[in-house]
């Protein structure tokens, strides 16, 4: 199959399961190695760049609300800037490394698909046993709940943990209603998502 058609099909792929709390990327190798025929080093590079057009659509979506966390005008927007420095610096140093390895483990297609089969089933028993979720307000954020996130963050680089899914369970393990644990899963993913 044509790399351009491949990738398409990928991006299609992407732009729909992304905003769901499925692991797109695992979604991604298992489609392009299983029925695209790529081989699991270029399905997993592919399915990382991918990400930027993730973060650029997360980027236009939240505008405004990036921009008040970038100028940190109010008490709420400063406590907002903190957690997602935190969980962005937490999460590159957690992520790089499994990435690493990830990336070591994909020239053997099989065993790339066996850890993205388990960490798929990991995610469907973890949406399965998470909380409905509370009233805490986003502005309720601390340093521990920066580390804690980017930690959860940081693992979702193993293919098939699904990033929003991981981040929006922790949030809402920590009382966040499911509207807000959803939006801050997907300012989470801005950072994260340009730094793939």
């Amino acid at each position: 199959m044509s790399p351009l058609i491949a990738a398409l099909i990928l991006g299609l792929m992407q732009g729909i399961l992304e905003w769901l709390p499925v692991s797109s990327q695992g979604n991604l190798v298992i489609l392009a190695i299983a029925f695209l025929g790529l081989e699991p080093e270029y399905a997993l590079s592919l399915s990382v760049y991918l990400h930027l057009g993730t973060g650029l659509a997360a980027l236009v979506y939240f505008r405004k609300q990036v921009t008040g966390i970038l100028r940190r005008g109010s008490e709420g927007d400063r406590e907002l800037f903190r957690f997602l420095l935190i969980a962005t610096i937490v999460t590159g140093v957690v992520g790089f490394p499994i990435f690493a390895v990830v990336r070591l483990t994909s020239l053997y297609g099989e065993a790339l698909l066996a850890l993205t089969g388990l960490a798929l089933l990991a995610t469907g028993v973890m949406q399965r046993d998470r909380g409905s979720g509370g009233t805490q307000e986003p502005t309720r954020l601390d340093m521990q709940d920066g580390l804690a996130l980017g930690v959860v963050q940081g693992l979702s680089v193993i293919p098939g943990l699904s990033r929003s899914g991981v981040t929006t369970t922790a949030l809402l393990f920590k009382d966040f209603s499911g509207e807000q644990a959803l939006r801050l899963s997907f300012l989470m993913s801005i950072p994260a998502s340009f730094a793939a």
